[in-house]
């Protein structure tokens, strides 16, 4: 039985407010973490009487697990209390409904020197760094670790939520990815390309779902960018699944560079059909995992490493999306780097969505 704890903080994380007793808590944990995202809503019922003053919009709600291993809390989700809900039915209750550190975002216009008109031809990692840095002129709660692109961008941003910044940097930075969680630090990486996760059909796994859908496929797109049209194809693409097309207007990409990469970028995600694996991982187990290259280093440098060592066991806390994974048992044949995009947690169980994987849908045995 996993062990949880509730922390109100107020909003600018400065004092512990109170810690709320797990019998009041009527339903359990349920949260989504998605790459290029953040951690979405979560919902807590409490049975307290209406009266009850505690909690106010903009507190911060943290949420840990006890894990038995290492016996210390683990924290699994942070974020803002936005709505307050008092809700009279068979007893009194109040619902908290928080949201991600993130939803922040969308909230918070960029500007730079009161210019609402801004250019920059930058790596996208220092874009995103200026962009944190913005934000903790307004709230001091974030920090950065981002990785270089090593490619340049020019984007036009008029008066631009930061929301909106992150969601079209991303667009011209293919192969990485983005998210913001529950230890306030925005990271910016490139997908990985090595297996870290093992889990194991019919042990670890309850269900697995596999699709492959046709009907978003574009392999023509007219895009209209700042100064000029552009029309992009893959004829690799064109030749397998006929002549799909799009038109789309950004004018915030600034020049053909950018939006030669807003195309690389789009057309890895949209040239093929969409191949996706959803799969239920019982809490029940524990799973192993590789250790990843500091670890090994680590171990070596103390004269322990033997073989065991290169693997991990750890409880479904531990998987995270933006990891790769493989899958054994199964009676035909995957990649060993199935990318978890996204990641649906309750206590006896998560989801996860893996994509970028090979078209192996012809292997699965009737």
């Amino acid at each position: 039985m996993r062990k949880y704890q509730y922390k109100v903080y107020d909003k600018t994380k400065a004092t512990l407010k109170s810690t709320i007793n797990p019998e009041i808590i009527i339903n359990e944990i349920r949260f989504t973490e998605i790459i290029n995202g953040w951690q979405w809503q979560l919902v807590v019922k409490l049975s307290l009487p209406l009266t009850d003053t505690t909690f106010l919009q903009w507190d911060i709600l943290e949420v840990s697990v006890f894990d038995d291993d290492s016996d210390t809390w683990t924290v699994l989700y942070t974020g803002f209390i936005e709505e307050i809900n008092k809700l009279a039915t068979e007893r009194d209750e109040i619902e908290l409904r928080v949201n991600g550190i993130f939803s922040f975002f969308s909230r918070i216009l960029y500007e730079e020197s009161s210019n609402y008109t801004l250019t920059k031809s930058w790596d996208p990692k220092t874009i995103i760094d200026a962009m944190v840095d913005f934000f903790n002129t307004k709230y001091n709660l974030l920090t950065k670790n981002t990785d270089t692109f090593w490619t340049s961008v020019s984007y036009d941003f008029d008066y631009t939520s930061i929301f909106t910044w992150m969601k079209d940097i991303i667009d011209l930075a293919e192969n990485y990815f983005w998210y913001l969680w529950s230890d306030y630090e925005v990271k910016f990486k490139p997908l990985p390309s090595t297996t870290r996760n093992i889990f194991t059909y019919e042990r670890d796994i309850i269900s697995l779902d596999i699709d492959e859908d046709a009907l978003n496929i574009v392999n023509q797109l007219h895009l209209e960018y700042k100064t000029w049209t552009k029309t992009y194809s893959d004829a690799t693409s064109i030749s397998t699944y006929w002549l799909r097309e799009k038109y789309i207007t950004n004018t915030k990409i600034a020049n053909v560079t950018s939006a030669d990469e807003f195309w690389a970028k789009y057309i890895s995600d949209f040239k093929d059909p969409k191949k996706k694996i959803v799969m239920e991982i019982n809490a029940e187990y524990a799973y192993q995992r590789f250790l990843l290259v500091d670890d090994l280093t680590d171990q070596v440098n103390d004269y322990t490493q033997t073989i065991d060592n290169l693997f991990e066991t750890v409880d479904i806390e531990s998987v995270q999306p933006g990891e790769c994974c493989k899958i054994n048992n199964i009676e035909f044949t995957l990649p060993s780097n199935l990318l978890i995009s996204k990641k649906e947690y309750t206590p006896d169980k998560i989801k996860l969505y893996l994509e970028r994987f090979e078209n192996f849908i012809w292997l699965i045995k009737e």
